[in-house]
C-alpha cells in the first residue's frame, strides 16, 4: 500500500487519488491546455482589438442605461477571463498528480504566469504584462485545484455508499 492509497490521505484537503488511466488523461489534457493558453497569450497583439473595443462600448452603454452595476468594468471582465483561463489547467494538473504532490499546482501556475508576463513584456510590444494577470491566473489555478479536490473527495464518498436496491457484498 502506497502513501497515496492510505485512507487518511483520501480525507486530505487536496482530495483522494485518481485511477492511473484518469491521471494520464488529465496529464494529456493539461498539456493541450498549456498549448491553448500559449496560443492565446503569445499572439503578438490583443486577441481581438475590435472585440475589446466593442465590449468596452457595450459596458459603457449598459452603465448609462443603469442595466449593469458600476463595478462591472472592462478591467473586471479581463481579470475574470484570466481566472477562467487557468481553472482548467489547475484542475487537470491536480488530476494528473498524486494527492501529496498536488500542492505544487499553485506554485507551478505562478511560475508559468510570471514567465508568460515576462515574455509578453519583453518580446510582445502590443501586449501588456501586468501583475493583475499573474494574480488572476494563480486564482484560477487554485480554483481548479480546489474543484478537483472537492470532486475527488465527493466521488470517493459516493463510491463507498451502497447502491439502493442492490445487495451489499
Amino acid at each position: 500500500m502506497t502513501a497515496d492509497d492510505d485512507p487518511a490521505d483520501r480525507r486530505g484537503r487536496l482530495g483522494g487519488p485518481l485511477r492511473p488511466a484518469l491521471r494520464r488523461a488529465c496529464l494529456t489534457l493539461a498539456a493541450v491546455t498549456v498549448v491553448v493558453i500559449a496560443v492565446i497569450v503569445f499572439t503578438p497583439g490583443p486577441p481581438d482589438a475590435g472585440g475589446q473595443q466593442s465590449l468596452q462600448q457595450w459596458i459603457d452603454r449598459m452603465h448609462e442605461l443603469h442595466r449593469l452595476p458600476g463595478f462591472v468594468t472592462f478591467a473586471l471582465i479581463e481579470f475574470l477571463s484570466n481566472v477562467v483561463m487557468f481553472v482548467p489547467l489547475g484542475f487537470l494538473l491536480a488530476g494528473a498528480l498524486r494527492p501529496r504532490t498536488r500542492r505544487w499546482v499553485v506554485p507551478a501556475a505562478l511560475l508559468l504566469s510570471v514567465g508568460i508576463e515576462v515574455i509578453q513584456g519583453a518580446y510582445l510590444p502590443d501586449r501588456t504584462a501586468t501583475v493583475s494577470d499573474v494574480i488572476a491566473n494563480v486564482v484560477g489555478a487554485t480554483l481548479g485545484l480546489l474543484l478537483l479536490a472537492a470532486t475527488s473527495r465527493w466521488t470517493a464518498v459516493a463510491a463507498q455508499r451502497p447502491t439502493v436496491g442492490l445487495p451489499v457484498p
